[in-house]
């Protein structure tokens, strides 16, 4: 069994409510009373190598009746998450994972299982602090596009006043999203020294730890472990590996042939 890795990009419609102030405070408002709270429009979601599907709360029947009504598009999200290994995203662990999880509590939800979070814009700042860190920039700097050009927040007005165009242009930006942070994720998973292993899951040692696959991996020496060896692999991407170098096998130390380890 692989392990079910999964994508994921959130759109939202923001707070509306009332507010003493005409200016931010240190990037914050003083709101007084929230007359409408946050709802999600849609998420993008991308199973392994799978076409991202689009969760959208104007595809529910519950639509026509209360077009601000996110409760079986959470419903479906939640099925997607109570079977994920690993879910990665675009700033998701600050954003869109709990985005998610207020809304889960609010419905009253179970927890979802316990997968691990793999947020590349944070894996992106710890390997390359050169620039700018937003998708767009990490994303064109990386040869891969850029997001979908929009007119601001005018596309969010049309999609909360049923602007079918409006729907339209914001659905395919949210799948250009999560598009844009696959690709980045592949391009920084084998650079990341902490990505979940996934044969964890699968149950195969001698694979790749990052992309899975095993008939790419060839042998590329050995580091210290103890008073033993381990072996090391490389994932090598001229051969259609991901490029990841990975800690194998531990070998017996030759005992006429003593490994001497100076700290």
């Amino acid at each position: 069994m692989k392990a079910n890795i999964v994508g994921l990009d959130i759109e939202t419609f923001p707070h509306l409510g009332y507010s003493w102030v005409t200016s931010s405070y240190k990037g914050s408002w003083n709101m007084i009373k929230v007359v409408r709270p946050s709802y999600i429009l849609c998420v993008g979601v991308k199973i392994g190598h799978s076409k991202t599907k689009i969760y959208s709360i104007r595809d529910y029947s519950e639509y026509k009746k209360n077009p601000r009504n996110d409760f079986f598009l959470m419903k479906d999200l939640h099925d997607v998450l109570m079977n994920a290994d690993i879910v990665y995203g675009w700033n998701s662990k600050r954003f869109d994972v709990k985005k998610l999880y207020a809304k889960f509590l609010e419905y009253g939800f179970p927890p979802v299982t316990a997968f691990k979070q793999v947020d590349a814009m944070q894996e992106w700042n710890k390997l390359a602090k050169d620039g700018s860190s937003r998708l767009n920039d990490v994303a064109e700097r990386l040869g891969y596009g850029h997001k979908m050009d929009h007119d601001g927040f005018p596309l969010w007005e049309g999609c909360d006043n049923g602007d079918l165009k409006a729907w339209s242009k914001m659905e395919r930006y949210c799948v250009r999203d999560v598009n844009l942070t696959y690709k980045i994720y592949k391009h920084l998973r084998p650079w990341m020294p902490n990505h979940p292993n996934v044969n964890n899951y699968s149950r195969d040692i001698l694979a790749c730890s990052a992309c899975g696959k095993r008939k790419f991996l060839i042998k590329r020496g050995f580091a210290p472990a103890g008073q033993r060896r381990r072996q090391i692999y490389h994932c090598t991407p001229n051969r259609g590996g991901c490029g990841k170098y990975c800690s194998g096998e531990l070998i017996p130390q030759d005992p006429n042939n003593k490994l001497i380890i100076i700290k």
